[in-house]
């Protein structure tokens, strides 16, 4: 299509068949400028574009990082990386006591995330990978003073997953199963530490507002660890090129 913006800004009277000696004019401008910045060859894929990973990043993608209590909101494009379809540990220090309640630590939103919390004096993790049902674990042990929450998540394959869980080095039996895996993109809610600022990963808090944990976190620490040999997320981007 061909337009002049300069008596046609609503682009209602196309002169491609009227001028096609402009329009190859600049036909082959916007090629050779294309060309020149790397537009070419497009890319169609689907949300495996976003899930891929850049060459400056596939070595950071792969590495553990800590986050700090007391912190802003952790971009989810900085964390889902660590744990998008993959094997990963997930540790965090806090201390309790008799009467502490609030969010421990949520990644996510309501779409899909994960939250540790106290509710009515228990300790609770909840999971949603994104179809809509909730997995809600309200038995974890918890003492008063310094604690210690871990996650072993181990992606199985076809979206599959499972997590196991210890506190304060004792595991602790009976996985929860995390069907489907968590595949997060770069758009979202990131992770906070000590609260669930924003949207809330999970209706079962008790109230609105950030619910700010009334005892003290430490960190979150995310190990990441291996894919999938199926899975899509995090593929290096010259590989996914390659398919």
């Amino acid at each position: 299509m061909l337009f002049d913006l300069s008596t046609d800004p609503t682009e209602l009277d196309d002169l491609a068949r009227v001028k096609p000696e402009k329009l190859a004019e600049l036909v082959a401008a916007f090629e050779t400028d294309a060309y020149a910045n790397y537009v070419y060859p497009l890319d169609n894929r689907d949300i495996r574009r976003a899930l891929t990973v850049p060459p400056s990043l596939e070595v950071q993608v792969s590495e553990p990082r800590t986050f700090l209590g007391g912190i802003s909101t952790v971009a989810l494009a900085v964390v889902s990386p660590l744990l998008a379809d993959r094997d990963f540990r997930l540790e965090c220090g806090f201390t309790w006591q008799p009467g502490d309640t609030g969010v421990v630590f949520a990644l996510g939103d309501p779409i899909a995330g994960l939250a540790l919390f106290v509710r009515m004096g228990r300790l609770c993790f909840v999971y949603h990978g994104g179809a809509g049902q909730h997995v809600l674990r309200d038995d974890l042990p918890v003492s008063a003073g310094d604690n210690t929450f871990v996650l072993e998540h181990q992606a199985l394959g076809a979206r599959q997953g499972t997590g196991r869980f210890a506190m304060n080095g004792q595991a602790l039996p009976e996985p929860m199963p995390m069907t489907p895996t968590l595949i997060l993109g770069w758009v979202g809610e990131g992770l906070d530490i000590g609260m669930d600022s924003k949207q809330h990963v999970s209706p079962l808090y008790e109230a609105n507002g950030p619910l700010r944990y009334s005892g003290q976190v430490s960190q979150v620490r995310i190990t990441p660890g291996a894919h999938p040999a199926d899975s899509y997320a995090n593929r290096r981007e010259i590989e996914s090129q390659r398919d």
